[in-house]
């Protein structure tokens, strides 16, 4: 369906879009949800959305740079891919944004397994978790990053992605380790306290899981 000319949203309203989507015009957010309705695989339209929904099923994929100002939601068993873009949630400088109803059926693609990266950046605005329900195109392997102090934050963002593959400079005498790591890099923070926990496969580990430590590489 091709929506040329001007699209607004004047208030909370509803857009359900199904089949190829082409153009969204002109496109005001205001505080609506457009949703991504096909059955099957579709391609999101690079804009700034206020709320935005993935449903249907299928595999939607970023043709560009998005940002999703309010809510990102998955209410089917659907999946976003970011290919080599960025997906951004919240608003620089003036609020968080949140994803909702994401699972290991429902999340995103933030790795393609053929070496393509995308990216998912949260605005970060407050002392607060931040979920990243991201992957690659076989497995859910999220991150969780909890800011409990900042020091101040100025237009920060926190940018991640998670890659099936050991982590680049990992000692070659090591037997055990894994398959799996996930980068995040910052903007605008200035002497945070966080925490972080992570989530890998079983397939990810390669050699004894119980010996397994967590390593942080900086720079």
């Amino acid at each position: 369906r091709d929506s040329s000319g001007t699209v607004t949203f004047t208030g909370a309203g509803d857009l359900y879009l199904g089949g190829t989507v082409t153009s969204l015009g002109t496109f005001t957010p205001s505080t609506g949800t457009i949703h991504y309705d096909q059955s099957g695989d579709q391609t999101v339209l690079a804009d700034t959305y206020y709320n935005l929904t993935s449903g249907g099923s299928g595999t939607k994929t970023l043709a560009g740079n998005t940002f999703v100002q309010n809510i990102l939601d998955f209410s089917a068993d659907s999946k976003i891919a970011t290919s080599d873009k960025t997906l951004n949630i919240g608003v620089k400088g003036v609020s968080d944004g949140s994803i909702t109803n994401y699972s290991s059926t429902r999340y995103i693609i933030a790795y393609d397994n053929g070496g393509t990266i995308g990216y998912v950046n949260h605005y970060i605005n407050n002392n607060a978790s931040y979920v990243y329900p991201i992957g690659d195109a076989t497995n859910y392997t999220p991150l969780t990053f909890e800011l409990t102090a900042n020091g101040g934050l100025t237009n920060a963002g926190l940018t991640c992605y998670t890659s099936a593959n050991k982590v680049t400079g990992l000692d070659a005498s090591a037997t055990t380790y894994l398959e799996r790591f996930w980068e995040i890099n910052e903007t605008g923070f200035t002497t945070p306290t966080y925490d972080i926990s992570y989530t890998y496969v079983d397939e990810d580990t390669v050699g004894i899981e119980s010996e397994l430590l967590p390593v942080k590489v900086s720079g």
